[in-house]
C-alpha cells in the first residue's frame, strides 16, 4: 500500500506535465507560424487578399472547420451551461491541426489566415472563462465568414 500512494502521485505528476507540454508544444507551433518562422506565409500572415474567393477548400481544412462548427452547434444546444474551456480546447487543437496540415495555394492561405487568428482569440476567451457568450458568438463569425470565403469544390 505504501508504493501505491507514490505511483499515483507520479502519474498525476507526469500526466499534468504531458498536458503542460502539449499545451507548450501548440504555443510554439502557433507561435512560430504567426511569427513567419515559416517563409512560404510569412509575407501574407494578416491580410486576405481584398475582391477575390470563393477559395477551394481542402479535405484538411474542411474536415477541421466542420468539427468547429459541430462543437460551435453542440454549445449553443447546451444555452449557458455549454463547457466553455473544453470547447476553447477544441477549437485550439483544430487550429494548429489547420496550421500543420495547410496544404493551400497562397491566396487561399492568406483567407484562411484572417480566419484563424480570430478562431485563437475567441478560443482563448474561451479557455479562460471571459466574456463566454461574447466569444462564441464571435466563433459564429468567423464560422460564416469560413461559409463565404472557401468551398468544398469548384463552382
Amino acid at each position: 500500500m505504501k508504493f501505491i500512494q507514490p505511483l499515483l502521485w507520479g502519474l498525476t505528476v507526469a500526466g499534468m506535465l504531458t498536458a503542460a507540454s502539449s499545451l507548450s508544444l501548440f504555443m510554439v507551433v502557433a507561435d512560430s507560424h504567426a511569427a513567419g518562422a515559416s517563409a512560404d506565409h510569412a509575407e501574407h500572415l494578416h491580410t486576405a487578399p481584398a475582391g477575390a474567393g470563393p477559395w477551394l477548400a481542402d479535405r484538411s481544412l474542411i474536415n477541421g472547420m466542420q468539427r468547429i462548427e459541430t462543437a460551435v452547434g453542440e454549445a449553443h444546444a447546451r444555452g449557458a451551461a455549454f463547457d466553455a474551456s473544453a470547447l476553447g480546447s477544441l477549437v485550439q487543437g483544430e487550429v494548429a491541426l489547420l496550421i500543420e496540415n495547410c496544404r493551400l495555394e497562397p491566396a487561399a492561405d492568406a483567407a484562411l489566415h484572417a480566419l484563424l487568428l480570430p478562431l485563437l482569440a475567441n478560443a482563448a476567451k474561451l479557455g479562460e472563462g471571459r466574456e463566454t457568450q461574447a466569444a462564441l458568438a464571435g466563433l459564429d463569425d468567423v464560422l460564416q465568414e469560413y461559409r463565404r470565403s472557401f468551398v468544398a469544390s469548384a463552382q
